[in-house]
């Protein structure tokens, strides 16, 4: 049992109040069961109990069975008796009261980092008391060591090299755009973990080209997510319709005065699009952030429970309309893109976050609006925290000189990309249909 007078961190009963939580919502196989398993140890903790409640899950993932409290319980009594058992039980009932799933994996990051630093705390001690028989150059390079090793290095080292070995067997987990080019421009397309942002100001573009992603994306047969909190489901459907037909959006939208004929084979082309649910839209006008990361774990367990495919590709339309209690706007907006980061690091899955530019840019003259990082608009962590920023230009919208209700050119201006190169990406925009080709 915990140590009298030792005081169970904090962050340890809100990790396992959250697991303990999920059990009871039957959840048996979830993420956060599987980032604790991965990333902590009983021996990063304080309690006895949540120890052994730890060591319990990862007996059970390594059997494949499922773990439970009478498990639990039931492993416990067979090992320390009926006594110790209760006590288990009551104090894991006790701390399952706090649900920590919003601040679970910053509360997962502390427990392993807290871990880190007792260990070397542990062996500089150590190193401490065998200085007087050392030279100053050995005790040097002890202590190089033991803060080489003290953040499990050799865990690292271990994903690191299987990443390389992906690289060089050509496994990359690419995850396609939506977008033959757009995936080209990438080196093979977006990537797991990433948080990519797509910005214009109003009207350029922005929803339509994220909606053409999803429209492709599904007929390739991949699973998208989209949070809109711009237009309605029935709105963005249309739009697919339209770039998956090529009919022109203005019919679609008084589909309900066409013929009989035209309307059969309008809901033929809507049950094309919702027929394999591949495209989930989730259209509620005010939704924050927390909400967001709920539904794509929802999403996850689901399709692992399943069996099903996983949604490989989160679109939000947009930042600025995310719900949050920060009334200053750059603060707001700094808060949001740390946690679409996490989320999408969480998760493994790639982000795609709609934002505005700020209007200067219209200011400019004719010919140099074209958008810069710069133009960003509310706050500087949304360029730190983003893997790739790209920026949606059409020059007819400026030039009138250009139809614009003719087809014409569309830029992706990629201003920045982590992991490869910068550039524009050129497509024919259709306005009646809204399709990028």
């Amino acid at each position: 049992m915990t140590k009298k007078n030792e005081i169970t961190p904090f962050e340890e009963e809100s990790v396992f109040g959250t697991l303990i939580r999920e059990l009871d919502d039957n959840q048996k196989g979830s993420i956060n069961a599987i980032k604790a398993i991965k990333m902590l140890n009983p021996s990063y903790l304080v309690s006895e109990y949540t120890k052994f409640f730890l060591d319990s899950l990862k007996q059970a993932f390594a059997s494949e069975g499922g773990a439970s409290k009478a498990m639990i319980k039931h492993r416990a009594k067979n090992m320390f008796g009926e006594e110790w058992a209760g006590n288990c039980i009551q104090h894991l009932v006790s701390i399952s009261d706090y649900d920590g799933t919003k601040l679970f994996d910053e509360h997962l990051t502390i427990l392993v980092e807290s871990h880190q630093k007792r260990k070397m705390i542990e062996d500089l001690i150590q190193l401490n008391k065998k200085a007087p028989n050392q030279t100053l150059a050995q005790s040097k390079i002890e202590i190089g060591q033991i803060i080489d090793t003290s953040s499990d290095g050799s865990l690292v080292a271990s994903d690191l090299g299987a990443d390389c070995d992906e690289m060089l067997e050509g496994r990359a987990n690419f995850v396609d755009s939506g977008s033959t080019k757009l995936n080209q421009a990438l080196g093979g397309g977006f990537q797991g973990g990433q948080m990519i942002v797509l910005a214009s100001r109003p009207a350029m573009g922005k929803t339509s080209f994220s909606t053409q992603l999803m429209t492709n994306r599904q007929i390739g047969g991949h699973k998208t997510l989209m949070f809109t909190m711009e237009m309605q489901s029935k709105k963005v459907l249309s739009r697919m319709v339209s770039q998956r037909t090529r009919k022109p959006l203005e019919f679609i939208k008084n589909i309900a005065t066409a013929s009989n004929i035209e309307k059969m084979d309008f809901r033929n082309d809507c049950n094309l699009i919702s027929e394999d649910n591949l495209s989930l839209i989730y259209d509620k006008a005010s939704q924050t952030i927390e909400e967001i990361a709920s539904e794509v774990r929802s999403k996850i367990r689901q399709a692992e429970v399943e069996g099903s495919s996983k949604p490989s590709l989160i679109i939000i339309d947009y930042l600025g309309l995310i719900t949050t209690k920060e009334s200053v706007e750059y603060v707001a907006l700094s808060y949001l893109s740390r946690e679409i980061k996490k989320i999408a690091m969480g998760c493994s899955i790639p982000i795609l976050v709609l934002a505005q530019l700020n209007r200067k840019l219209e200011e400019r003259a004719l010919g140099s609006q074209k958008p810069k990082l710069s133009d960003l608009r509310g706050s500087g962590a949304i360029e730190q925290d983003s893997d790739i920023i790209m920026f949606v230009h059409r020059e007819a919208v400026y030039d009138e000189n250009i139809d614009r209700n003719q087809p014409h050119e569309a830029l992706i201006v990629m201003a920045k990309n982590r992991v490869g190169a910068t550039g524009d990406v050129s497509y024919t925009f259709l306005p009646e249909s809204g399709v990028w080709l």
